[in-house]
């Protein structure tokens, strides 16, 4: 238990998700948080070792919860007032529940059609890929009305709606946000995701979908960490997009924002070309 002199924590229902979207049952409906208290929990076919931070009492959550969440993740809980035994009886968190308590998380979650999603951490080569993207394009828009912003910037996604971390985020225009916060962008103009083994499957259709739904994204781009392959889909008539793909060697053309990359550059000391 806290000590008399800690500052008390609100009292919010446990509810846990793992990055996949898997689907999963609550042993207890609440807890309190604790963040002096500290708990393992083991899933035994893939020995994944998840802390849970909670202040007072610590909520007890089926297996599934936590599969694939990743070693060491610190997971939030979020307000869910449901019954433990119906999942479809669950209520929607919503947009400014989830902010506030994505805004003093200590690990970052997307909200998804009312269902909060714990983040994964990235490979070596995943965030080398983002550095590499990120550094390119600042390069060559460095004198546009550009900005280049790695993932820790929140993207607004009507259709869901959502709340998402692109790994990069491109916006050329005046950026508008969500709220005075100004961390949640509203217009972004191209967005990167580089593609993790975990994540892959979402990536490419239900977020993927979403960032369709931003009427402001002219370009997805979706970069492979395993294989030189760069996919860029772009906005085109009548709702259609067009895919160009890149693989192997070559320059990926990203029109929405004039300019383009050397593949040499997104793998650079990732995966380097056979001489």
């Amino acid at each position: 238990m806290p000590s008399q002199n800690a500052t008390p924590s609100p009292s919010l229902p446990c509810h846990l998700r793992a990055p996949l979207l898997a689907r999963h049952l609550l042993n207890e409906e609440s807890c309190s948080i604790d963040m002096n208290a500290e708990v393992t929990t083991r899933v035994s076919d893939d020995e994944i070792e998840v802390d849970l931070a909670f202040a007072g009492s610590v909520c007890g959550c089926d297996a599934e919860a936590v599969v694939r969440a990743g070693r060491g993740s610190r997971l939030t809980c979020y307000d869910r007032r449901v019954s433990p035994a119906d999942p479809a009886s669950r209520a929607a968190v919503g947009i400014d529940t989830y902010l506030a308590a994505e805004r003093v998380a200590e690990t970052k979650h997307e909200l998804w059609g009312g269902e909060v999603f714990a983040m994964a951490g990235a490979s070596f080569a995943h965030n080398k890929i983002v550095a590499n993207v990120v550094a390119e394009l600042r390069d060559r828009l460095r004198a546009r009305p550009c900005d280049v912003l790695p993932s820790d910037l929140r993207v607004f996604i009507p259709a869901k709606p959502g709340i998402v971390y692109p790994d990069i985020t491109v916006v050329c225009a005046e950026p508008r946000f969500r709220d005075g916060e100004r961390d949640v962008l509203l217009n972004p103009t191209l967005v990167v995701e580089v593609l993790s083994e975990g994540t892959e499957r979402f990536d490419r259709g239900d977020k993927f979908a979403g960032y369709r739904s931003v009427e402001s994204i002219r370009q997805v781009v979706l970069v492979s960490q395993v294989a030189r392959r760069v996919e860029v889909y772009s906005r085109a008539d009548a709702g259609r997009w067009m895919m160009e793909e890149t693989i192997a060697e070559g320059v990926v053309r990203l029109e929405a924002i004039d300019c383009e990359v050397a593949l040499d550059e997104v793998y650079l000391k990732v995966l380097e070309a056979e001489s």
